[in-house]
């Protein structure tokens, strides 16, 4: 791989390949005893909540501990050590997005995907976030009484002050720009900045009306405008700087035969003469994700306007320079095009041959509908409505899109969460049945049941490096789908990539990235015509992974594109899906109580044409139904199949599985997927839905002090579990609780659950060495024996802090010794 796919993110160490090293902690002559006083010093604090934890089993008593002070021991390096300590882990960036918030790695999609924790999708072929497994039921909780069904919790986090702040130089540069934005800084060797102010609780960001409310869970109505985010998400950032390093100087002008090259500038504007263009591949000789080559002949652009050959699919402008005669051959622009290939349309004959012959519907459907997914990384359903108002407007005003209230995230990051929706199968599901070192080769898609059904299937993403199954991954050995945009979206951030924020760079030459994916969605839509059909996922995180409101920037794209499709009647035959994964995983925003709910809750909208919300009217019923029912990713898949398989859901076959569905909820033995054309039980819960309790939004919470005596203790608890992790690692620290942000207590929506003897905590902790921050849904059972529901997720970044480990999981947990 290129050192240029490989670059270090925040969250992300350099591997070998990338030609760079790890920085390591300078030593002083006394370093060897200096470590020792390290290891000395956590053990001690160790061992502290090891007897917090046994005091919490009753293995013996100790006072209270409110009464027990917790002392966290100086820096144990010398001033040397430290600033070195400091320089190899992320610096902090300004709080607001004039330094992004923090967007290192967190546990995908997919890095940080990622929230302070790890990132969704990072800038090294080898990064990626890290991935947790989704498996996990709710637990069940207890609780005497509740005052409410709202959610009391803090607006905003406690931090301490930053251990590695801006350099007063830094601050001044911050201070200088004109107006908060997201400006160029390196994040790969930021942290995050936490506020340090006192944080205040509020009871009146969430509500629980009774539209989205039914028995099992009270899924949370929020205000995307509230009070207690309005600093955060009216926070500014600065415009793109594509064309401050590429000059526009081509277009592509797609049409349904041909797609024509126009140079809109002459070389003396530009600076460049002499013009080609090369075709990238991906070579066939090798079976690697990351084999991509160019041409050897680069074809001349003597034409004002040139006629693209039909064959030619992935093209790259050259240019020499007008000024620098040493200047020659230089990558200026790319363009992805989606022509008919012959291979496939002879393979997609013989398909409707067969099916023909044997006279059979049940080979492929005898009508059938286009399926587009346009997945938007790391926004939630309220933030999307913040970035891109204009748009949820004209989904909503305009083309009557559907939406859904309750649709809620099973897994960590970007990864588990696309496997839900395009494989239904979880992390480790997949894992234990077909994602053999690492590559997906053999995973059940959804894509290959669209292919068997006669249609061409396209897949692509930007921020290849950090992509969904390619951080600390390795892909795909074959090309998964017809049209498959990794080679030439390597080759741009290879060699045109411009403008980084964060972990990505949002350009690829003189236009955005997701402008870039946005062409090639119409190139595929104008080739496929009305007759032709096809699946296509393109996933964006370039935009929204790292920032809550960076997503602006693609606002008027997004809007311009959908109008096209609607004008040139591709939404006539298509079922348009806009989606994410998760909400924002880190930074300010998801220090917020709200934030920490939109978390949980990506958007979700679906436009079907008018002819099929007529014939199918009754399943459309049940999705608008199902807009304040509990959603998953699982029952997106469901979806999918249905919309392969219209038959399914025509009177006759929903009547029978509509009675089906209820016998199962009435037995109690309903699956983990349901489609949305189904009526989805108001029994569910987030059990039978498989969703952890840690992702689990159907309850209500109620604050607690962060001195409660339960409260120390099953954060102390959280801690020594760690630590049973951390053990294995001898490079690793041994981690001590050192405070406690903010501690809700979970209010369960099931009467039964009330009286039982459990409680459960949602907790927000830090813990030294390090300044790590998680969250975790901690359970005390009625025996007073204490777990961990679902993962512990690492909310701030961390850096080079976890250099040290390979393990995706174990770098969020990890602080290197040495």
């Amino acid at each position: 791989m290129s050192p240029e796919s490989e670059a270090l993110l925040l969250d992300c160490d350099t591997d070998e390949r990338s030609g760079s090293h790890h920085q390591r902690r300078s030593r002083s002559p006394n370093g060897t005893y200096h470590r020792h006083r390290h290891k000395l010093l956590f053990g001690a604090l160790v061992l502290l909540s090891v007897i917090t934890y046994l005091v919490s089993i009753n293995v013996f008593q100790l006072p209270p501990f409110g009464e027990i002070m917790v002392v966290v021991p100086q820096n144990p390096f010398t001033t040397e050590q430290s600033q070195a300590v400091d320089q190899s882990t992320i610096e902090s960036p300004s709080s607001t997005e004039t330094s992004p918030p923090d967007t290192s790695i967190v546990s995908p999609d997919e890095i940080p995907e990622s929230s302070p924790t790890t990132p969704d999708n990072y800038e090294s072929s080898t990064s990626q976030p890290v991935q947790h497994s989704t498996e996990g039921n709710a637990i069940s909780t207890t609780l005497e009484k509740t005052e409410s069904n709202q959610i009391t919790t803090p607006t905003q986090i406690t931090s301490p002050a930053p251990t590695n702040a801006p350099t007063p130089e830094e601050s001044k540069e911050v201070a200088t720009t004109p107006e908060p934005s997201d400006d160029e800084t390196d994040m790969g060797e930021l942290a995050e900045t936490e506020s340090t102010e006192e944080e205040s609780y509020s009871s009146d960001f969430l509500t629980r009306g009774s539209n989205v409310t039914h028995p099992a869970c009270k899924i949370p109505k929020l205000d995307p405008f509230h009070s207690s985010i309005r600093n955060i998400s009216s926070e500014k950032y600065s415009p793109a700087k594509c064309r401050k390093k590429f000059s526009l100087m081509f277009e592509i002008h797609i049409g349904n035969e041909s797609s024509t090259l126009t140079q809109l500038k002459s070389s003396e504007k530009t600076g460049w003469k002499d013009c080609c263009y090369k075709l990238v591949f991906r070579d066939p000789k090798k079976s690697d994700d990351d084999s991509e080559i160019f041409s050897k002949k680069c074809y001349p652009i003597r034409k004002k306007r040139l006629v693209i050959p039909p064959t030619h699919e992935f093209i790259t402008i050259f240019c020499n320079s007008t000024t620098n005669s040493s200047i020659r051959e230089t990558m200026v622009d790319a363009f992805a095009l989606a022509p008919l290939k012959p291979l496939v349309e002879e393979r997609l004959e013989k398909v409707l041959n067969f099916s023909n012959v044997h006279n059979t519907s049940k080979v492929v459907a005898t009508e059938q509908i286009n399926l587009v997914v346009l997945g938007l990384d790391a926004v939630s359903h309220m933030n999307f409505q913040r970035i891109m108002p204009k748009v949820h407007k004209y989904l909503i005003e305009q083309l009557s899109a559907y939406w859904l209230d309750g649709y809620t995230k099973i897994g960590d990051n970007t990864y588990p969460n696309l496997l839900a929706m395009l494989t239904a199968q979880t992390v480790n599901e997949t894992e234990a049945s077909c994602s053999k070192e690492k590559y997906y080769d053999d995973c059940p898609f959804i894509w290959k049941l669209f292919a068997k059904q006669g249609y061409r299937t396209a897949y692509g993403e930007d921020s290849t490096w950090m992509g969904i199954f390619a951080y600390l991954k390795n892909g795909f050995k074959q090309a998964p789908t017809d049209y498959y945009l990794r080679p030439i979206s390597r080759m741009a951030e290879k060699h045109i990539k411009a403008d980084k924020r964060g972990n990505p760079h949002i350009c690829y030459g003189p236009r955005l990235s997701f402008e870039f994916l946005l062409n090639h969605m119409k190139s595929l839509a104008s080739t496929m015509g009305q007759k032709k059909r096809y699946f296509q996922l393109i996933w964006a995180t370039s935009l929204t992974h790292d920032y809550v409101n960076l997503g602006r920037m693609g606002e008027k794209p997004l809007l311009n594109f959908i109008q096209w499709m609607e004008k040139e009647g591709h939404l006539n035959n298509t079922a348009f899906l806009l989606t994410s994964d998760h909400g924002i995983r880190w930074g300010p925003m998801r220090s917020t109580a709200q934030g920490k709910v939109e978390e949980n809750m990506p958007l979700f909208y679906i436009l079907l044409p008018e002819w099929f919300r007529r014939k199918y009217a009754s399943a459309v019923t049940n999705l608008l139904d199902n807009r304040a029912r509990l959603t998953t990713p699982f029952d997106v898949h469901e979806t999918f199949l249905d919309l392969l398989d219209l038959s399914s859901i025509g009177d006759d076959n929903l009547k029978k599985r509509t009675k089906e569905l209820a016998a199962l909820d009435a037995a109690k033995k309903l699956s983990r997927g349901i489609s949305l054309f189904l009526p989805i039980p108001e029994s569910r819960t987030c059990k039978v839905a498989e969703i952890a309790e840690h992702w689990c939004v159907c309850h209500s919470t109620k604050v607690v002090q962060v001195s409660d005596g339960e409260v120390q203790q099953a954060a102390n608890y959280v801690v020594f579990a760690l630590n049973s992790f951390v053990s294995k690692y001898p490079k690793c620290a041994y981690l001590a609780l050192h405070s406690v942000q903010y501690a809700l207590l979970v209010i369960p929506a099931s009467v039964a659950k009330k009286s039982s003897h459990q409680k459960t905590f949602e907790l927000s902790f830090r813990t030294a060495p390090g300044n790590a921050t998680f969250d975790a849904t901690v359970v005390r059972n009625k025996k007073n024996q204490w777990s961990v529901s679902g993962v512990i997720s690492r909310t701030n970044l961390y850096g080079n802090q976890s250099f040290c480990v390979d393990s995706t999981d174990m770098k969020k947990y990890c602080y290197c010794l040495t």
